[in-house]
């Protein structure tokens, strides 16, 4: 249990004895603490990103390198399965197959100061403010609104990048304070 769920059921319990009320009962009448805010930290030097003072983004020319990557794969694959004479039948990827899958284009954060793109306006890559993802409601809007494009499950580390946010597994990217972290995966 998070210490955030051990604060409340504290005073869910100081609320019973206080009032006699069940725990369904008093639980409804003591509020949830408020998340914390996620802290959005530049992959390039590594300090905290203010509202509206940088961007989370990627390149969309390491989204389409990536996209040729795995069709051509996919091409290469059914020609040899047609080679052999096999095509119409079911094929599995082997381990060389999943070995020589293309690295994945990056989802960064970056400030203003560092952005690589700074001086085209981001042109090129999709982008959006950092203070869009302050929040957990935030970031769930956020991947609710990218996994229905297909190139960001298919071709970038949009599942990672959140991944680390929920686990504190990265330096850099969305931070989340570490009482916040999720800790039973």
């Amino acid at each position: 249990m998070s210490s955030n769920n051990r604060a409340h059921n504290r005073e869910v319990r100081k609320k019973m004895a206080a009032t006699g009320a069940n725990f369904t009962r008093a639980g409804r009448a003591v509020p949830p603490r408020p998340s914390r805010p996620l802290k959005a930290v530049c992959f390039t030097c590594k300090t905290d990103v203010p509202d509206g003072g940088g961007v989370i983004h990627i390149q969309h020319g390491d989204v389409h390198r990536v996209e040729r990557a795995l069709a051509e794969q996919v091409e290469q694959r059914a020609a040899k399965v047609t080679a052999e004479g096999q095509s119409g039948r079911l094929t599995f990827l082997t381990l060389a197959d999943l070995m020589d899958q293309p690295d994945e284009a990056r989802w960064q954060v970056h400030c203003d100061a560092c952005n690589p793109h700074a001086e085209n306006g981001c042109e090129g890559c999709y982008w959006f403010g950092v203070e869009r993802c302050r929040t957990w409601s935030q970031l769930i809007d956020w991947t609710a609104h990218l996994i229905e494009k297909e190139w960001v499950l298919n071709a970038t580390d949009w599942t990672q990048f959140i991944r680390a946010a929920a686990h504190g597994t990265s330096e850099v990217g969305l931070i989340c304070h570490p009482s916040d972290r999720y800790k039973d995966a």
